[in-house]
């Protein structure tokens, strides 16, 4: 009889791998976006990164990592993606779940309490998480419409790779169909343990043709979290001749790659560099999983489990308010509905489900007509012909207050039926601005059309 293989995921043989890929999504996007010469919160994230990437067995070091990241995009609101929003929420129920056993551990008791094995957990949820309301966004009119679907439009975007001369009519009908099952089903096949190595090769090859579309940041923030659901013995096995002489010298090897990817990028538009880096370490992930499947070890699984660190749990906590915010009538801004075609804002939604009137809160209810402006922030909202929630453009204007030094700021908008021209909005006793800054960064909603299909944007 064999002996079964534990699939505990120990420190370092399942740390070490997500503290590189996470590490190498973060220190993607900041290079990609280019923050690196934002601030030095900005500069040390990436620089941590690299030292991450370099030392991926520290769990100290994966925390204050994690601690600055959450303290980036803290800073970066409103503005923050999606897809950093929700990074930043991983990262901020990794940073609170581990320091409680690091802080233990520092005064000489909870030894043996794993702060990484303890956070697995939440971090496993917020995917989970992630892809279930990513896929319920999707079941509305306008993402099964092809003439409207993000899917058919990132679809295209790929056929430009195959040199692709004619669609045909199928084609956008199929693409539409497997985007959403996809993400509906990667949660059931990555929860159940018979599945999960087909899950993980899914979620792979999903996030691989994202990436080639033009998200490869996303991507490669998932393709981290996705390693938490191999167990720790598919990583054992990786090149087990060479993975500790080469393990320390390929770590720095790595993090200097990244350094000098990132000065060729500073001089040059292309992101080419890191968008192969993040193409060869899914490809390396994708051999670990295969390996552990072509060795029998299906049976041997990372066990998906709720316990851990109750603090930790708060990241999938805030994943299910962010998500159901929009079926709320809550905020919209960053409820991860990027590229769904979702509209929840009156006067109907366009969600199979769920229905605008079913809304406990009328913020989405409340629309505002902008028809001039000197807000540069409030100018598409006019020249795209859309409308967007009262609350939402007292956010706007007030940003536009903290931008305009002394010049002033009019506008003329209608709500509720009614047209108002206001020629100085600091002075305006109906809109009392500035709201506070939990709202401008944390309430925030989208502008959508009046009339028009909801079309494919975040």
């Amino acid at each position: 009889m064999d002996t079964p293989v534990s699939t505990k995921p120990d420190t370092p043989a399942a740390l070490a791998p997500f503290a590189i890929l996470w590490a190498f999504a973060l220190f993607f996007h900041q290079v990609a976006y280019g923050f690196l010469s934002v601030s030095w919160v900005d500069q040390a994230l990436a620089a941590l990164a690299l030292i991450t990437i370099a030392l991926p067995r520290s769990v100290r070091i994966l925390w204050v990592l994690c601690a600055f990241h959450v303290v980036v995009v803290v800073r970066q609101l409103p503005d923050a993606s999606n897809h950093w929003f929700f990074a930043g929420i991983v990262s901020f129920g990794l940073c609170v779940g581990m320091f409680r056993s690091i802080w233990l551990a520092g005064r000489g008791t909870g030894a043996s309490d794993d702060p990484f094995q303890r956070v697995v957990p939440a971090a496993q949820l917020s995917l989970l998480i992630l892809y279930a309301g990513s896929g319920i966004h999707k079941l509305n009119y306008d993402f099964v419409d092809n003439s409207t679907s993000c899917a058919t439009s990132m679809a295209r975007t790929l056929l430009y790779f195959v040199d692709a001369q004619t669609i045909p009519m199928w084609f956008d009908h199929t693409v539409v169909l497997l985007t959403a099952m996809t993400e509906l089903g990667l949660p059931i096949l990555l929860l159940v343990p018979r599945w999960r190595a087909a899950g993980v090769l899914l979620a792979l090859g999903f996030h691989v043709l994202t990436a080639l579309a033009g998200y490869p940041r996303f991507s490669a923030i998932c393709g981290a979290l996705i390693t938490l659901f191999i167990p720790s013995s598919a990583w054992s096995r990786l090149v087990p001749p060479f993975r500790a002489a080469l393990g320390e010298f390929t770590r720095v090897a790595g993090a200097g790659g990244l350094l000098l990817s990132a000065l060729l990028i500073k001089s040059t538009p292309s992101k080419s560099p890191l968008l192969i880096a993040y193409l060869l370490l899914t490809a390396l992930v994708g051999v670990v999983v295969v390996r552990q499947w072509a060795n029998s070890d299906r049976g041997s699984q990372v066990a998906f489990t709720l316990r851990g660190s109750r603090l930790a749990l708060l990241a999938p906590a805030l994943m299910l308010v962010v998500i159901a915010a929009p079926y709320l009538g809550l905020s919209t801004h960053r409820s991860m509905s990027m590229y769904s075609n979702l509209r929840t804002e009156a006067p109907q939604s366009n969600h199979l489900l769920f229905d605008a009137r079913w809304q406990p809160f009328g913020f989405q209810r409340d629309l505002v007509i902008v028809h001039a402006t000197s807000a540069h922030n409030l100018q598409p909202v006019v020249d795209q012909d859309h409308v967007l929630p009262y609350v939402e453009f007292r956010a706007r204007l007030s940003d536009a207050l903290r931008s305009a030094d002394s010049t002033r700021v009019f506008v003329t908008f209608s709500r509720g039926g009614e047209q108002y021209r206001v020629p100085d909005v600091a002075r305006d006793s109906m809109l009392r601005l500035p709201v506070t800054a939990w709202h401008r960064r944390f309430f925030r909603f989208r502008s959508v059309e009046r009339a028009a299909p909801r079309a494919c944007t975040i």
